[in-house]
This record gives C-alpha cells, sequence and structure tokens, in this order.
C-alpha cells in the first residue's frame, strides 16, 4: 500500500483526475462517492500515476 491508499483506491483517485474537466471536479464527483481526499493529493497521485504508466 503506497501512499497509505489501495491500489484500487488510488487508481480511482487518478481516473477521477484524469477524466474529469479539473481537479475540483474530480474532487466534487469524490466526495460524492464517500471519498474524503484533498485536492492537492487529488492532484499529485493523478501525475504520479501518469507518469508510471
Amino acid at each position: 500500500m503506497s501512499e497509505g491508499l489501495t491500489p484500487l483506491l488510488w487508481s480511482t483517485i487518478a481516473q477521477y483526475g484524469a477524466i474529469s474537466g479539473s481537479f475540483e471536479a474530480a474532487y466534487t464527483n469524490l466526495i460524492g462517492w464517500g471519498i474524503n481526499i484533498s485536492l492537492k493529493r487529488i492532484e499529485r497521485l493523478t501525475y504520479k500515476s501518469i507518469r508510471f504508466s
């Protein structure tokens, strides 16, 4: 578990970060799903996952 997240959760966060129009939109969607995470963390995880793909 890297970053204190399961691979599935990290993948979900990065996916929303990548496909949403903005990180604020990703944040809103994730909050709706019950995933409480900061905008900065969404951005960091999204860019990290893109870099590793």
